[in-house]
């Protein structure tokens, strides 16, 4: 390994006479199976191929996917509830079930793709990200995503200073576009829709129809859906998605939710009729107009809200009825001042130092403690001038995310 400066000069780092992480790359490119050239060798067998036998075929991409909150680049360990890894090449040593420990490195898995070309692989490997399942840990997919997706990217126009140039106050989730805001806005209404057209026909025996007004809001915004015999518009503008993906029990699928099979073409289905689909599978993968694919993860509902993965990153949508999104305006927001006086363990790890006691007055951005995981130490500092009112934590004591640590009055 080397430094190089802006001269082009060089600077030997160190050498790792083991297989690099990378390795995937050079395997898909060359058509060698590293691993077992290096088993032939240890065997004391010949190796038998030769330099002017590889070639270079396409390009790969390799992601290292970690359990790691992407905004603050700390480490997420926890029980991994579900893990589904998606049909292209991926390298774990984890499966459902696993624990992501603190004590050791977060990597859960790598995602590599191979294509023809650059622009090829990188959008297998947006494909695969989008319907890689991951519950239970905060993960990094959102940020490979977005990389993977720039412009600068694209054209190899990246430096190690590429995240301190494009996100300066740190990557705070993908920006939707306004026709990925009514995208999302109208698969979030479909879900509400049929999500309530189940109860109400267990306890009435009548169906509610295809037809529906409901109010989706996103980050604080409010988007009108209106769907009339199966064509949605939201805040006027038509959105068109098909699904062309159905669960492989489609006859069992298509008794289970009531679809009828005029409705069901082939693999095409309506947007109404494939959003129930995430009961089966959460990822639902629709195409637009363009026949671009549109993936979305269901990650959970809380009554009227859904929780949506799209584009790598998570959306909480709330769907209201017309009259309830009017009176919601109404609503007087909480203050948060209560909560900024508790200053909460941002991750599961171990208390290194506390450096503050009950009667001490801290200064805004003051350390008072440090946490420790995966081999990270982190410095949590005072939010304002506070007095330290309670100390709820000891050196050496392990802490869950979001323990309550210090209170300030």
């Amino acid at each position: 390994e080397f430094l190089v400066d802006s001269k082009r000069n060089f600077y030997f780092l160190e050498m790792n006479t083991r297989l690099q992480v990378e390795h995937p790359v050079t395997e898909y490119i060359t058509g060698v199976d590293l691993v077992e050239q290096m088993l032939r060798v240890a065997a004391g067998w010949p190796i038998t191929i030769t330099q002017k036998d590889i070639g270079i075929n396409g390009w790969a991409v390799e992601c290292r996917v970690y359990a790691e909150d992407p905004k603050r680049f700390l480490p997420s360990p926890g029980h991994l509830r579900i893990h589904r890894a998606p049909e292209v090449r991926v390298d774990s040593g984890v499966t459902e079930g696993s624990t992501i420990s603190m004590y050791y490195d977060s990597m859960i898995s790598k995602v590599i793709t191979h294509g023809e070309n650059r622009d090829e692989a990188i959008d297998k490997m947006i494909k695969g990200l989008d319907s890689y399942v991951i519950q239970g840990v905060k993960h990094n997919i959102s940020l490979l995503r977005e990389v993977l997706n720039h412009q600068r990217l694209r054209e190899g126009r990246i430096t190690t200073k590429f995240l301190e140039e494009e996100y300066p106050k740190g990557f705070d989730g993908h920006v939707l576009s306004d026709v990925e805001s009514h995208q999302l806005a109208a698969v979030a209404a479909a879900l509400q829709h049929r999500q309530k057209e189940a109860i109400w026909s267990s306890l009435s025996n009548r169906e509610l129809g295809d037809s529906y007004r409901l109010v989706a809001e996103i980050n604080g915004q409010q988007h009108l859906v209106e769907c009339r015999k199966g064509h949605v518009q939201v805040d006027g503008q038509p959105v068109n998605l098909v699904s062309l993906e159905i669960p492989e029990d489609a006859d069992s699928f298509k008794e289970q939710y009531g679809i009828d099979d005029e409705d069901f073409d082939g693999y095409n289905l309506s947007l109404n009729d494939s959003a129930m689909a995430y009961a089966v599978d959460p990822v639902l993968v629709y195409h637009d107009d363009n026949d671009h694919q549109v993936a979305m993860q269901i990650l959970e509902r809380r009554g009227s809200t859904w929780s949506i993965q799209f584009c790598g990153t998570a959306y909480n949508v709330r769907v209201l009825e017309e009259r309830e999104a009017e009176l919601s305006k109404l609503m007087p927001v909480k203050s948060s001042a209560a909560a900024s006086k508790k200053l909460l363990a941002p991750l599961t790890g171990k208390i290194v130092k506390v450096l503050v006691e009950p009667g001490d007055k801290v200064g805004e951005d003051q350390a008072v403690a440090v946490l420790e995981a995966m081999k990270m130490q982190d410095v949590l500092r005072a939010p304002k001038d506070f007095t330290v009112k309670a100390v709820h934590c000891t050196p050496d004591q392990v802490v869950q995310e979001e323990d309550v640590l210090i209170e300030f009055e």
